[in-house]
C-alpha cells in the first residue's frame, strides 16, 4: 500500500550561507504573516546587558484590540517565532492609548553551552 502511494520529490540543498539566508526569509515571511494576521507591529527592543545573560525587551503594539489575555498569548507567538532562541519569554501586556501593549522579555546567554551525546560518538547529519 505505501508503494503506491511514494511520489518522488525534488528538493533544494544548501550549503552553509545560501542555507542559513533561505531559512531566514522563510522565518522572516512567517514572521510577517503573524504580525498581520494580529494586526501587531514590533515597537522597539531595549537591550540589558548582564554579568550572566542580557536581557532583551521586545515591544509589541497590537492596536486593534483591548483583549489581553488574547494579546499576551499572540505576543509569546511572534517572540518565538521572531526569536527562535527566546527560552521562556516572559509577557506583561498593558493597556495603551489605542489597544495594547506587550513587552516580551528573554535571556541570551553570555557563554555557551556545550554538551555531548552519550549514546553516539561522533556527530551525525543522517536523516
Amino acid at each position: 500500500m505505501a508503494n503506491s502511494k511514494q511520489n518522488s520529490a525534488s528538493v533544494p540543498v544548501y550549503g552553509g550561507d545560501d542555507g542559513y539566508l533561505a531559512v531566514k526569509a522563510v522565518e522572516d515571511k512567517l514572521l510577517n504573516e503573524y504580525l498581520s494576521v494580529y494586526g501587531a507591529t514590533m515597537a522597539g527592543y531595549k537591550v540589558e546587558p548582564g554579568e550572566k545573560a542580557t536581557w532583551i525587551t521586545m515591544k509589541i503594539e497590537f492596536p486593534l484590540t483591548d483583549n489581553q489575555a488574547n494579546v499576551n498569548m499572540w505576543s509569546w507567538f511572534i517572540a518565538k517565532v521572531a526569536h527562535p532562541t527566546a527560552t521562556k519569554p516572559k509577557v506583561r501586556v498593558s493597556s495603551a492609548a489605542q489597544g495594547c501593549t506587550a513587552y516580551v522579555s528573554w535571556p541570551i546567554w553570555n557563554t555557551v553551552k556545550y554538551m555531548e551525546s552519550k549514546n553516539q560518538n561522533g556527530n551525525n547529519f543522517d536523516f
